[in-house]
């Protein structure tokens, strides 16, 4: 086992990869799913594994396909599809639906992902839910335009993050 977990997390190699992702403990496939190198056929397998914690980990690979993210975004999992809601490669039109989820943290992920696009941030940044609305005042993708009227926010948390913001972005600076 100790072998096996070693050359899931370390290999390159697409045949003992895909191997590995067949494996019986899910250790291993977890570590598969993280591993940058997992050729696509490996992912595609992994990402209808029996356990969770294997799709969660193949939404999080940095090299899944969005075809994946969009299997991975109807998920009985809240896990899996929270994670896939703050993946910045996930399709747009995935991201909107993800927004209708009736779970507070999936659309505060979404609101807060650099790859919503600008429209639904607008939508978001009027949300009855603070949490959300905050989660677009700290999206780095999220407009002045947008930061502009969150400033006026009836949540001291949303205000102050979106003039601060604001004060970054029209001031030139990167972090904030």
């Amino acid at each position: 086992m100790n072998n096996n977990l070693s050359l899931a997390t370390t290999s390159k190699n697409p045949r003992i990869l895909l191997d590995l992702a067949k494996n019986t403990n899910k250790h291993v496939r977890v570590a598969v799913a993280e591993n940058p190198c997992a050729p696509l056929d490996a992912l595609d397998v992994l990402s209808r594994d029996k356990s969770e914690d294997v799709r969660e980990a193949v939404a999080r690979n940095k090299n899944v396909p969005p075809h994946i993210l969009v299997v991975l975004a109807q998920d009985k999992s809240w896990y899996v599809r929270l994670t896939v809601a703050g993946v910045v490669s996930t399709p747009p039109d995935v991201l909107v639906a993800l927004s209708k989820e009736d779970d507070v943290n999936i659309r505060e992920a979404v609101a807060s992902n650099p790859g919503t696009p600008p429209d639904l941030l607008g939508e978001l940044a009027k949300s009855g839910d603070w949490i959300i609305r905050l989660g677009v005042a700290y999206n780095p993708a999220t407009s002045s335009d947008i930061l502009t009227l969150l400033v006026n926010d009836k949540d001291l948390s949303v205000s102050s993050k979106s003039r601060k913001r604001l004060s970054s972005l029209l001031s030139g600076e990167k972090c904030s």
